[in-house]
């Protein structure tokens, strides 16, 4: 299977390749939060039990769930996909590549499992656009 698709970089190709079912797919992505260059974050998840489309574990998928940013994504999210306060179902994988690179692209990548304790200080501790001091806090404990 291909491993990344036109236009998708880093961890959102991969995601958009095999998803993020690791109960299904042993070589599912693990790393589910994604950290842009200016220290905005976002989850993105791709499985048959979230909002993606195809509606089926493995992938390739062509949309995401994406939760909880940072920063608001473009209102046109708010009118088309948000379900939820900061849900965003069947987001098309080319629109969140667009916000990721908007925001510097992608720095980090963690996955909750693996870094608990920094995902609590991560939703703690809110991001401020330009806090050069935070994103050299997170990236020093988000690596892995």
């Amino acid at each position: 299977m291909q491993e990344s698709r036109e236009g998708l970089k880093g961890v959102l190709a991969q995601i958009a390749c095999r998803g993020t079912d690791v109960l299904s797919r042993p070589d599912a992505v693990r790393m589910k939060w994604l950290v842009c260059g200016d220290g905005t974050y976002l989850s993105v998840a791709a499985a048959a039990s979230v909002g993606s489309l195809p509606f089926r574990s493995g992938g390739p998928y062509t949309h995401v769930e994406v939760g909880y940013p940072s920063v608001l994504p473009p209102p046109q999210w708010a009118q088309e996909y948000e379900v939820e306060p900061g849900v965003y179902r069947q987001v098309p994988v080319e629109a969140v590549q667009e916000w990721i690179d908007e925001h510097g692209g992608e720095a980090a990548a963690f996955s909750v499992e693996a870094h608990a304790r920094n995902w609590a200080a991560l939703l703690a501790n809110p991001v401020r656009r330009g806090d050069r001091r935070f994103r050299g806090w997170f990236r020093s404990r988000c690596r892995g």
